[in-house]
Parts: C-alpha cells; sequence; structure tokens
C-alpha cells in the first residue's frame, strides 16, 4: 500500500484512538515519518525478542502477506498497556 484509499477496507484494531493514528500516517505517508499498520498476529512467523523498554517490548518477526503471497523480515513493537493507550503514547512510537 503506499497511500492511504479512502474507498479500500483497512484492517482496523479497534481502539479508536489506535484506529485513527493508523490513518494518519496512511494518509501522510513520507520517509521520514513512515506508516503504521494493522496486522493481525497470526500473520507472523518466526516471532524472536529482542528487546524491552519502558513502554514497549520489541520483537523481530517474518509477516507473511497472504493476499500476495509475499514475506518480509519486520521489527514489532508490542505497546504495554495498548488497550488505554493514548494519542500522546502513540507519539512515542
Amino acid at each position: 500500500m503506499k497511500y492511504y484509499d479512502k474507498n479500500r477496507d483497512y484492517k482496523l484494531s479497534g481502539n479508536n484512538v489506535v484506529d485513527d493514528f493508523i490513518i494518519y500516517t496512511q494518509k501522510n505517508d513520507n520517509l521520514k515519518t513512515g506508516r503504521i499498520e494493522f496486522v493481525s498476529y497470526d500473520q507472523f512467523e518466526n516471532i524472536e525478542f529482542l528487546a524491552e523498554g519502558g513502554f514497549s517490548k520489541i520483537y523481530k518477526a517474518i509477516w507473511v502477506e497472504k493476499h500476495n503471497n509475499k514475506c518480509k523480515t519486520i521489527a514489532l513493537k508490542k505497546l504495554n498497556n495498548s488497550k488505554d493507550i493514548t494519542l500522546k503514547d502513540l507519539n512515542e512510537v
């Protein structure tokens, strides 16, 4: 996905703060900030713990994009207390 398409049915997290942030990064995609995309956990394989910080844990994984049969090595960030996350917290991401 290169840019946000208002006609596309994006998978979202179910958390309004997170979903609004995901959509914002999609609409404002650029090389400086990148973009965030919600991906369901079942699309990751070979998940390997790398590090832990104050707000999150970092993992390396293989993302298997089932719709196009592509695999990518990516970094996963699991946010602590993500159900109660605020926009301020997301800016730390």
